[in-house]
């Protein structure tokens, strides 16, 4: 068969954890889960960048790997490029749901050193690049709260509804 139709039956039949055990069979083979993720798009690449946060979907938990690949889909440079041999960038830019994650991920300390300035930051970037009306009320909430490291602002917080409520969110139209 031609390696296409073999990449695309492997990469879309079997799980996560089936291909990391192929993986490991053959040298040549050591590649396969980033391939399949690589060749599947950016929605594949997600869902292993969260079975691996998550030790999901047949695979060890390795949350360094996982946010490799959200920093990855997220636009920036990983930090982890060691362990994502020939990792191809995301083409179409920024996706913002992996910038969400990395504000969480930041602001939990899951998979990576506690930094809620990062997580703030990866959070406004997910605001306003991603117009992610979420990541949004998200900040207003902790601005309001003073949640996070971060002082009590209700003029930053009323910026935040408002940018999501124009948006259409319900929840930040409420506030």
């Amino acid at each position: 068969l031609p390696s296409e139709i073999v990449m695309k039956c492997v990469a879309e039949y079997a799980d996560w954890g089936d291909l990391a055990k192929l993986s490991c069979v053959q040298s040549s083979w050591k590649g396969l889960v980033h391939g399949a993720a690589d060749h599947c798009g950016i929605e594949s690449t997600w869902q292993l960048a969260e079975a691996l946060l998550n030790g999901t979907n047949g695979l060890e938990r390795n949350p360094k790997l996982s946010i490799a690949y959200f920093n990855e889909l997220a636009g920036e440079q990983p930090e982890l490029r060691t362990e994502v041999q020939n990792a191809n960038e995301v083409e179409e830019g920024s996706f913002t749901p992996a910038m969400r994650r990395l504000a969480n991920c930041y602001l939990t300390g899951t998979g990576v050193d506690r930094n809620e300035e990062k997580g703030i930051a990866w959070l406004e970037k997910a605001a306003t690049e991603g117009d992610d009306m979420e990541a949004a009320h998200e900040l207003a909430v902790i601005y309001e709260l003073g949640e996070h490291g971060v002082a009590v602002d209700v003029v930053a917080a009323a910026r935040w509804f408002l940018h999501g409520a124009e948006r259409g969110l319900p929840e930040s139209m409420a506030e």
